[in-house]
């Protein structure tokens, strides 16, 4: 409902258009970071790109900038609305009024408001495109994606080929959003392995993930390589790799490393096994975790872990457990 001065524009005349970012790779996982995960921090440098943007539309002439709204209920729950931390950047940006003139008046459903006990079967995504999925807004308003690449022959880059849970498996409707893992084909394409070696590991994942490569982490005890800095890559630098394919880093623990007993979460719940891992100095999070078929009664239950219960392991050292899905996994799933 238009609540701002004057009449409401009308007519339909759209003088120009532009984009900040062409929606797609880390772009869209800013969009959904700034929308759905709260990270605030990043509608600063969005506004300016956007900003950026409307310039190119000069001269035509700017009254203001007019957030979307949120329903004020919705609103209050999330804590904040991105359009609106969004439009104040860009109007900070092009010296131009932030104008309040729009109210919603209808408030959709509210994810954070169902029941405990809704549930939902989780729909097959598989052979749709990441693209259509990942800018579904009411894809995400539901569900939370954990996306990796996978090199394909067969499928063309950008489709969906496996996901787990499987479709139709039963899973309780919860506020953050029901975790879905996609497999996406990054096709066939060929990339040279950089030299991340004597770079920290965190600066060199992000290098590595930026080419669309999948990374492992393994620590290892160095007197030469400073902790948290990469020893060494497989494969090593300066090889032609499979975007999509999996890199194992080699990681400085330091010149002497701690080592911790890896407790055996087998029979255990999600929660139970990721406190007593990570109670341990381990790493385990969505990240390490599988989903494979069970019997219903196994839902949630931990079936597998990689390291057995009592064996001891540099403290840091991913913990990869499997749980029960409670449900048949389809091909490919898992």
């Amino acid at each position: 409902r238009w609540v701002g001065a004057g009449q409401p524009p009308r007519g339909g005349v759209i003088a120009g258009a532009a984009y900040g970012y062409r929606y797609g790779g880390p772009a869209a996982g800013m969009v959904r970071n700034l929308k759905y995960r709260g990270v605030r921090l990043l509608a600063e440098p969005m506004g300016r790109a956007m900003a950026s943007a409307f310039e190119a539309l000069r001269p035509v002439e700017l009254d203001g900038v007019v957030p979307v709204p949120m329903h004020p209920k919705r609103q209050r729950d999330r804590g904040y609305n991105h359009a609106g931390l969004l439009a104040a950047q860009v109007a900070a940006q092009l010296g131009v009024p932030l104008l309040d003139a729009l109210v919603r008046t209808r408030n959709t459903r509210q994810q954070a408001r169902l029941s405990d006990a809704e549930r939902m079967n989780v729909p097959s995504f598989v052979g749709q495109t990441e693209d259509s999925i990942l800018n579904d807004e009411g894809m995400n308003e539901i569900f939370h994606f954990d996306v990796t690449y996978k090199a394909d022959s067969v499928h063309p880059a950008g489709e969906i080929i496996a996901q787990n849970p499987a479709p139709g498996a039963s899973r309780m409707l919860v506020s953050e959003g029901i975790r879905v893992e996609l497999t996406v084909s990054s096709g066939i394409k060929l990339v040279t392995m950089p030299d991340v070696t004597n770079l920290a590991y965190t600066d060199a994942q992000v290098t590595l993930q930026s080419m669309g490569l999948n990374v492992e982490t393994v620590l290892e005890a160095s007197e030469s390589v400073t902790k948290n800095y990469v020893i060494t890559t497989q494969p090593e630098p300066f090889a032609s790799v499979s975007s999509g394919s999996t890199v194992t880093m080699v990681v400085s623990a330091g010149p002497t490393v701690t080592m911790s007993r890896v407790p055996d979460v087998i029979g255990k719940t999600k929660p139970e096994a990721l406190m007593s891992i990570q109670q341990q100095g381990l790493v385990c999070s969505e990240t390490e975790i599988t989903y494979v078929s069970s019997e219903p009664e196994k839902e949630g239950i931990v079936l597998w872990q990689n390291y057995s219960g009592g064996s001891e392991v540099i403290t840091g050292t991913k913990i990869y457990i499997q749980i029960g899905s409670g449900s048949a996994m389809g091909p490919g799933q898992g």
